[in-house]
């Protein structure tokens, strides 16, 4: 089985000058990029997502028991809260990581951090 991104005339998207042959996200109703409308089977409107076009080494994980192929991706940027020192006493007081907001500053909501970018 392979997996990989349409490409123009079937072309191997590994060869440098292979183009790529994505649909539109503006022609998809489910992505914050198009237009359309997008609703349920039921004819109620449905929640539309951020879109973003990423390719197979970007999302091609392998698993000692196959392949992971993700449907989302979320990103956070994080940088060390605390780093042991022999001043502490090699203990890391605090959390260890601080995650950031898009600006560069800190989150200081309660709660779940929130990544910066969240497509499908």
């Amino acid at each position: 089985v392979t997996l990989q991104y349409p490409t123009e005339h079937s072309c191997n998207p590994d060869e440098i000058d292979c183009a790529s042959n994505y649909t539109s996200l503006a022609k998809l109703p489910y992505c914050t990029q198009s237009t359309e409308q997008y609703v349920t089977d039921k004819g109620k409107q449905a929640k539309k997502h951020n879109c973003q076009v990423v390719d197979h080494i970007e999302t091609f994980v392998e698993h000692p028991e196959g392949v992971v192929v993700p449907t989302r991706i979320r990103h956070y940027d994080q940088t060390p809260g605390c780093v042991p020192s022999n001043a502490s006493g090699w203990k890391c007081n605090g959390s260890p990581w601080i995650f950031m907001k898009n600006d560069g500053t800190a989150q200081d909501h309660k709660g779940q951090s929130k990544p910066n970018d969240d497509y499908f």
